[in-house]
């Protein structure tokens, strides 16, 4: 089937300057731009005073979560935000390569682990291309998933011959498809990690020229830490890293040295970074709980919750986090069965039930069995401006919601228009410079040959989504349409 989408305002994902062109679509990919009769193709879409784009690739989503890829429900919230291709696998634990150990570990977490039929990278992705995927799909491999395979201790150092073993694994998942591998410190089963064990891993990725992704741990002392940690890493590896979320570590005072401190070392390293469009931080809900209490695994803590002997502490220890903050406090993930709570501030969560903000926190901590997000919308507005603005930012719209009302796209177009970004900088962050990062060919640019992947946006809001030439959006209503691939790494 041919479809040629006429008269729109094309950004091509490059961070060039805007066209007006038509764009003619044979099957799965993109032929040709210029000049043409509606005649030219079976359909023709006029997207006269519209913006048309690459379609946006996510680079946040829980693909591993309950609300994952393996969740055919999954896919309308991304496509309607016009994403088009996800990357799994980003939060230290992916679907491969697979072991029973693994497999207790996604439980534990929430996520989920459905009749597995596959060990490896190249077994997953092999069972997924038989699937109806309606977006595009790659993954990272979970650096606690390989400590896990490898039979490591939670909260103990690995020996050598399991180093040694994890870093073969890595090879050869990289060597399948695997887009590289992701550390995720925020998480109490993976923050007393040695850094030594990430520099062995992400030597392998630079290696293998993939990609590290590092979410270095929260810290109550200082933000300068957890950075010094992350380009520490980066250099003694010497590979390409995405510092996740980095937002989460501007929500104090004395932020200003910590963020010099970024700035210089992500210029002298091959370092990018994600920012979600609302100055928040996103943050796992055992985030919340104090050092005494983050031990064991998560249904350890949650059992745990639940005896008398730790409620006073822990009730006195919620009472100083959530002072006058409960407005900030926005339930951003939470388990499929919970998600009316979604969006939800914690103070109405409260009012709903007539709780005091520290008991409210502890109830939906019993509610969510730890399993849930909370955005925290206490990161310095300058801090957040300064990120979302730099050149090595990448921008990420999903699982990072802030009220229910408030809208991704036209909150970060908005304040693009409002600051003086050009769009086409902006759009670039959400496609071609992601596409560059994590080497998905033919991806993030519109450019004649590569994939028919691209949005349609009227007054900043997804109209037409095509996912390789199959309409999955139109009139901004989910049509179910199965024209999502898999995204394998390129061989190096």
């Amino acid at each position: 089937m041919s479809v040629l989408i006429k008269n729109g305002t094309v950004y091509d994902g490059t961070g060039a300057p805007p066209q007006k062109t038509d764009i003619l679509i044979q099957e799965t990919k993109i032929a040709r731009f210029g000049s043409f009769r509606k005649e030219s193709a079976d359909l023709t879409i006029d997207a006269t005073g519209a913006i048309v784009a690459p379609g946006f690739i996510e680079i946040g989503f829980d693909a591993e979560g309950p609300n994952g890829i393996l969740n055919p429900a999954s896919a309308s919230p991304l496509l309607l935000k016009g994403i088009t291709t996800i990357i799994g696998g980003g939060n230290g634990v992916s679907f491969a390569p697979f072991s029973s150990r693994t497999g207790v570990l996604m439980k534990e977490w929430g996520n989920a682990s459905p009749n597995v039929r596959w060990n490896s990278i190249r077994e997953l992705l092999s069972m997924l291309e038989t699937k109806r995927l309606n977006v595009n799909f790659g993954t990272l491999v979970g650096g606690y998933t390989l400590r896990s395979i490898c039979g490591a201790r939670p909260g103990g150092d690995m020996t050598v011959h399991q180093i040694e073993s994890a870093k073969h694994l890595l090879r050869k998942s990289l060597s399948e498809g695997a887009l590289g591998c992701s550390i995720d410190k925020t998480f109490p089963h993976s923050e007393t990690m040695p850094l030594s064990e990430s520099i062995a891993l992400f030597k392998v990725i630079a290696e293998k020229k993939a990609v590290g992704t590092f979410r270095p741990r929260i810290s109550d002392e200082s933000q300068i830490a957890p950075i010094e940690e992350a380009f520490m890493l980066a250099r003694e590896s010497n590979a390409s890293i995405e510092l996740r979320h980095p937002q989460s570590l501007f929500i104090t005072e004395g932020y200003e040295d910590a963020l010099k401190l970024l700035d210089q070392e992500v210029e002298s390293t091959n370092t990018h970074f994600d920012v979600c469009p609302f100055p928040t931080a996103i943050l796992p809900l055992t985030a919340f709980l104090p050092s005494w209490f983050r031990e064991g695994s998560a249904n350890a803590m949650a059992n745990a919750l639940k005896e008398k002997h730790a409620k006073d502490r822990l009730l006195t220890h919620f009472k100083k986090i959530t002072k006058q903050k409960g407005e900030r406090m926005i339930i951003a993930e939470v388990p499929s069965s919970l998600g009316f709570l979604k969006g939800m501030t914690l103070t109405s969560f409260a009012a709903d039930r007539s709780l005091q903000l520290p008991r409210a926190l502890l109830a939906f901590m019993r509610l969510t069995n730890l399993r849930a997000y909370i955005a925290y919308e206490g990161v310095r507005k300058s801090a957040f401006e300064h990120l979302l603005s730099h050149p090595r930012a990448l921008v990420s719209l999903h699982n990072h919601a802030s009220k229910k009302e408030e809208d991704p796209i036209r909150t970060l177009f908005e304040w693009a228009e409002k600051k003086k970004v050009p769009l086409e900088k902006m759009i670039y962050k959400l496609t071609g410079l992601p596409a560059e990062k994590y080497r998905i060919e033919k991806r993030g640019i519109l450019k004649e040959g590569n994939h028919a992947d691209l949005v349609i946006l009227r007054d900043f809001k997804p109209e037409t989504v095509f996912v390789n030439g199959t309409r999955a959006i139109e009139g901004g209503l989910f049509k179910n349409a199965s024209g999502g691939g898999i995204i394998r790494a390129p061989r190096s």
